[in-house]
C-alpha cells in the first residue's frame, strides 16, 4: 500500500475521536453547559464526578503502564461502541440506557489520555502535525452538522447515539491499526538530558500556551451555546482557520506565529463581553474565538515539537491535568455564574488577557532558545535526513522494519529504501557496523550544552 495514502487514511479515521468527543458526546452530556439536559436526569454533580472520574484512571493508567495506552484505547473504543450500540436501540427511559450513557461518557474522557499518549509517543512530529490539521478541519465540519441546533439537519438523541456508534467503528478501525510496541521516548542519541536542561522559563511559558488553548476552547463553546446558530458559527469558522493554520505548519511558520493566534483569541473573548451591551458584536466574537479550537487541539503538537528529548509521559500526563483542572473549573463556574455570563465572560477575558500578555512579552526569549537549541541539536548527523535519522535510532533500539513501518507510518518497502540508502551513505553492512559508526559520529560532533 502507498505509505501516504496508508498515513493519511488512518489519520483520517483517528479524527473522528475529535467528532465524536465534541459533537455527540458533548451534546449528550449537556448537563454540564449552560442551559442543557440530557435524557437520564444526570446533572452537572454526576457529569462533573464521571468526568474527574475518567481523567485521574487515565492518569493512573498512563503511569503504571506506559506502554500500554493503545491497549488501553482498543478496550475503551470497544465499550464505548457497545454503549451506544445500546442507547441507539434501547427506550431513552431505561436503566440500561443510562448506565450506558455513563459508560460512554467515561470512555470518551479515559480515551482523552490514551489519544495524547498515542499522538506525543508513538507519531513523529510531521505526522502529530498532519493529525491536528486533518482533525481540527474535519471535526469542526462534521461536528457543525451533528450539532442539535445544526441549520441543515437536526440530530436527536437517538440519532447522536447512532452517529456515535458509526464514528466509534471509524475510530477503532484507525486505532486498531495503530502499533502495540512500546512508545518511542525521544531520547537523542549523544545528547544526555542532564547536559541540556531546560531553563524553567522556558517549561513554564510552553505549558502556559497549552493551559491558554485548552481554556479557549472550553469557554468559548460555552459563549457560542448562549447565541442562535453560535456553535455550528463557531465549527465552521473553527474548520477554516484550521486549515489556514495547516497552511503556517506547512511553511513551518507555526510556533512564529503562536502569539497572533493567542492575540486573536484574547481578542475574540473581549468581543464577546461587549457583545452583552453591543448584540452585534457576538458574531465576530465567535469568528475570533474559533482559533482556540485549533489551539487546544495542537496543545500536545507545541509541547512535543519543543520537548523532542523528553519522556513522553511528562507530557502526556501534564496536559491532562490541564485538561482535567479546566474541567473542573469550568464544571464550577459556569453553573456559580449561570445568571450573570457576562461576569463569567470579563473573568475568562481578564485571565486570558494576563496569560496572553505574559505568554507575548516572554515570546522572544522562547525563539532565542529554541533558535540555540536548533542550531546544537544533531551536529554530527548531518549526513543523514531527519527521517533517516529516525530510523537509524529505531534500528538501533533494536526494532525490526515492520515495527519502524508501524511507528512512523511508512510502508515497509519505504524502511527498506531509507535503510538501504542509510547503509549505503555511512558504507556499513550490518546492525553493528552502523551502531558503531554513528555512535564514532555522534562522539566526534561537539557536546549538547
Amino acid at each position: 500500500m502507498n505509505s501516504s495514502r496508508y498515513r493519511n487514511s488512518t489519520l483520517l479515521m483517528l479524527s473522528m475521536f475529535s467528532v465524536w468527543q465534541m459533537g455527540p458526546v458533548y451534546y449528550s452530556s449537556q448537563a454540564m453547559s449552560i442551559s442543557g439536559s440530557n435524557p437520564f436526569f444526570i446533572g452537572p454533580a454526576s457529569s462533573t464526578l464521571i468526568l474527574a472520574a475518567g481523567f485521574v484512571i487515565t492518569i493512573v493508567f498512563n503511569l503504571l503502564f506506559p506502554s500500554r495506552s493503545v491497549l488501553m484505547g482498543r478496550v475503551a473504543i470497544c465499550i464505548a461502541f457497545l454503549a451506544n450500540c445500546l442507547m441507539s436501540f434501547m427506550p431513552e427511559s431505561s436503566a440500561v440506557s443510562a448506565v450506558s450513557y455513563c459508560a460512554s461518557f467515561f470512555c470518551c474522557i479515559f480515551l482523552i489520555g490514551c489519544q495524547y499518549s498515542v499522538e506525543i509517543s508513538l507519531m513523529p512530529n510531521d505526522v502529530e502535525k498532519r493529525l491536528v490539521v486533518i482533525s481540527t478541519v474535519v471535526s469542526c465540519l462534521l461536528i457543525s452538522l451533528l450539532r442539535p441546533d445544526s441549520v441543515i439537519i437536526r440530530v436527536s438523541f437517538r440519532g447522536s447515539s447512532i452517529a456515535s456508534v458509526v464514528l466509534l467503528a471509524l475510530y477503532g478501525w484507525g486505532f486498531f491499526r495503530l502499533p502495540l510496541a512500546n512508545p518511542v521516548h525521544f531520547e537523542k542519541l549523544g545528547c544526555s538530558r542532564k547536559k541540556d536542561k531546560m531553563p524553567h522559563l522556558f517549561v513554564a511559558v510552553m505549558y502556559l500556551a497549552s493551559f491558554l488553548g485548552c481554556m479557549g476552547v472550553l469557554f468559548s463553546g460555552t459563549f457560542a451555546e448562549i447565541h442562535s446558530q453560535g456553535v455550528p458559527f463557531l465549527y465552521l469558522s473553527g474548520a477554516l482557520i484550521g486549515g489556514l493554520a495547516g497552511l503556517l505548519m506547512r511553511k513551518r511558520l507555526m510556533i512564529s506565529a503562536l502569539p497572533v493566534l493567542f492575540g486573536v483569541s484574547m481578542g475574540g473573548f473581549i468581543l464577546a463581553v461587549l457583545s452583552f451591551d453591543i448584540g452585534w458584536h457576538a458574531y465576530p466574537a465567535i469568528v475570533l474565538l474559533s482559533v482556540n479550537y485549533f489551539l487546544g487541539m495542537a496543545a500536545g503538537f507545541f509541547l512535543n515539537s519543543v520537548f523532542q528529548d523528553r519522556p513522553y509521559a511528562i507530557i502526556s500526563q501534564s496536559l491532562m491535568v490541564i485538561t482535567l483542572a479546566l474541567s473542573l473549573l469550568q464544571s464550577t463556574l459556569v453553573p456559580l455564574f449561570g445568571d450573570d455570563i457576562q461576569a463569567l465572560f470579563l473573568l475568562m477575558s481578564l485571565i486570558m488577557m494576563t496569560c496572553t500578555l505574559v505568554f507575548i512579552s516572554a515570546f522572544p526569549y522562547i525563539l532565542e532558545y529554541l533558535g540555540r537549541a536548533e542550531s546544537r541539536s544533531r551536529p554530527g548527523r548531518s549526513y543523514l535526513s531527519p527521517r533517516e535519522s529516525e530510523i537509524v535510532d529505531l534500528i538501533i533500539e533494536g526494532y525490526e522494519v515492520p515495527e519502524i513501518a508501524q511507528k512512523l507510518f511508512l510502508s515497509p518497502n519505504t524502511v527498506k529504501s531509507n535503510k538501504k540508502e542509510i547503509y549505503a551513505k555511512l558504507d556499513v553492512h550490518s546492525k553493528r557496523e552502523l551502531f558503531l559508526e554513528v555512535k564514532k559520529r555522534d562522539a566526534q560532533a561537539p557536546a549538547c550544552r
